[in-house]
C-alpha cells in the first residue's frame, strides 16, 4: 500500500489504493478519482464508499475488476490534530459506466471488509446471559477478525435461547432490538470510522461534546489563512431543519401512548402493558443533560395547556412465562425511543473533519434576528446534537461533510 502524502485543498490522501483479487497488482487511485463519498450511519452495521473513477487504463478489462478487489483509504483533514480515517474496503459493484472525453468513467461501490467476511460464518447455537454480553462475545469470537474494537453498553435483559443460523452482524442487529435497561429506550449496532458501537441511543448524550459549530457564512477571502481557518472550520456552510415534529407519526407509531397484549396460550393468560410519553418519558434520564433543556416534543405536561393524545395503539405478541425474555418486556419503549429521535432532526454542511464520527456529540448555535436587528441564539436548536449520519464528500478541490443530527431535548421551558 502506498502511504506517501498527497495534499489536496483542505485534506491529505495518505492512501487510496486498489489491489487486485490475486494481490498481484496495485493501482494508486489518487490521480484518477473524481469524487469519493464515504457513508456512515447509526442505522447500518457497516460503512460503505462510492468512488467515481476516471480511468485512463481501463482497469475494468486490464486488471480486471471482478468484485473481489481490496481498496485501502487513509484520509486526513487539514485541521489541527485531525485523526487519520483508515478504512479497508472490498469492491462489491461497478455502476454508471460511461465514456467522458474519451476516458472511461465509472463508480466503484465498496463495503467494509468486515461486512463481506461476516457472510462466511453462520451462528446456530444456544446462548444465555445479557443481550449486550452475548453480542460482544459473538463479535469477538467470530471469524471476522476485525481490526476495530466494539464498544458495548451493559444491558439488563436476560436471554436463554438458540440463535437460528444467523450471520454475526445479523444476529447482533437482532439482539440490539431486544436489549434494554432501566434508563434507556432502544439499542443500536453500527460501525463508524473508529469502531463498532452497541449502545443505547441515550447513552451517547453522556459523552463530551466533540466539536462546536456556529451558523454563520464563510469568509471566503480569509479561509486560506492560518489566523482565520480554525474559526471558519467551525462555521456551518449551510443547515436545514429536516423535521421539527410530526404529530401524526407520533400518534400512529405509539410515541405518545401505546400498549401491548401479551398472550400466553400455554398457561391461558393475557397481560396488557402500556407506555406513555406523559408518564414514562422522565425515566430515561441522562446524567450530563443541559440544565435548562426540556424533553421533546414541543409541548408542556401541564394538563390545562395542551391536548393529550391517547390513541388506541395496541399490538398482540406471544408470551411464555418460562422464558427469561419476552418481547413485551421492551417493545413499547423501543418503538417510543426510535420515534422520539425521528422528530427533531437537522442536516448541516461543514468543512471536512476526519476526527468526527457517527455517535459523536456536536454543539450547534444558530443565530436568529429579533425585532430591532438584535442577534440572539435560537434556543430551540441550542445544545447537544447527536450525529446519526455522515457523508464525507471529497473532490479534487474540496472536502466537506453532510451531517444529519438529532436530539430529544430543546432549550426552552414550555
Amino acid at each position: 500500500m502506498t502511504t506517501s502524502n498527497i495534499t489536496f485543498n483542505a485534506y491529505k490522501f495518505w492512501a487510496l489504493d486498489l489491489t487486485s483479487y490475486d494481490s498481484s497488482t496495485t493501482y494508486d487511485l489518487r490521480e484518477w478519482f473524481k469524487e469519493v463519498r464515504i457513508y456512515e450511519s447509526m442505522f447500518t452495521s457497516s460503512m460503505h464508499v462510492d468512488i467515481i473513477i476516471q480511468d485512463p487504463e481501463n482497469m475494468l478489462v486490464t486488471l480486471p475488476i471482478v468484485g473481489q478487489e481490496t481498496v485501502n483509504i487513509w484520509l486526513q483533514a487539514e485541521l489541527n490534530s485531525a485523526e487519520i480515517l483508515k478504512l479497508s474496503m472490498k469492491v462489491y459493484s461497478v455502476t454508471d459506466i460511461k465514456t467522458v472525453n474519451e476516458t472511461i468513467e465509472y463508480v466503484l461501490q465498496l463495503v467494509t471488509t468486515d461486512f463481506t467476511m461476516n457472510f462466511e460464518e453462520k451462528i446456530s447455537r444456544h446462548v444465555s446471559g445479557y443481550g449486550s454480553s452475548i453480542a460482544s462475545d459473538i463479535f469477538n469470537e467470530s471469524d471476522i477478525d476485525s481490526n476495530k474494537f466494539i464498544s458495548v453498553e451493559q444491558s439488563m435483559d436476560e436471554h436463554d435461547l438458540v440463535i437460528p443460523n444467523m450471520s454475526p452482524f445479523r444476529c447482533i442487529n437482532w439482539l440490539s432490538s431486544r436489549c434494554h435497561n432501566d434508563t434507556s429506550t432502544s439499542y443500536v449496532f453500527f460501525e463508524n470510522n473508529r469502531e463498532y458501537m452497541f449502545k443505547s441511543i441515550e447513552s451517547f448524550f453522556d459523552e463530551s461534546i466533540k466539536y462546536k459549530y456556529r451558523g454563520s457564512g464563510k469568509n471566503v477571502n480569509s479561509y486560506g489563512t492560518m489566523k482565520n481557518q480554525e474559526e471558519e472550520n467551525r462555521s456551518l456552510i449551510s443547515y436545514k431543519v429536516i423535521s421539527r415534529f410530526n404529530v401524526i407519526d407520533n400518534i400512529t407509531k405509539g410515541m405518545y401512548a401505546s400498549g401491548v397484549m401479551s398472550c400466553d396460550v400455554v398457561h391461558r393468560k393475557v397481560k396488557k402493558t402500556t407506555h406513555s410519553w406523559y408518564e414514562d418519558s422522565e425515566k430515561y434520564q441522562v446524567r450530563k443533560r443541559e440544565i435548562k433543556s426540556r424533553l421533546y416534543p414541543l409541548m408542556s405536561k401541564n394538563p390545562n395547556s395542551m391536548l393529550k393524545y391517547y390513541p388506541d395503539n395496541v399490538m398482540l405478541v406471544p408470551h411464555n412465562q418460562l422464558n427469561k425474555y419476552n418481547i413485551s418486556d421492551n417493545i413499547l419503549k423501543y418503538n417510543y425511543g426510535n420515534q422520539l429521535f425521528d422528530n427533531l432532526k437537522m442536516n448541516i454542511e461543514v468543512s471536512g473533519n476526519t476526527s468526527l464520527a457517527v455517535g459523536d456529540l456536536l454543539e450547534i448555535e444558530i443565530p436568529v434576528k429579533r425585532p430591532g436587528n438584535e442577534v440572539v441564539r435560537d434556543e430551540i436548536y441550542a445544545g447537544k446534537w447527536l450525529i446519526i449520519n455522515i457523508t464525507h464528500i471529497i473532490t479534487r478541490d474540496s472536502y466537506i461533510m453532510s451531517i444529519d443530527v438529532a436530539k430529544d431535548r430543546i432549550g426552552l421551558n414550555l
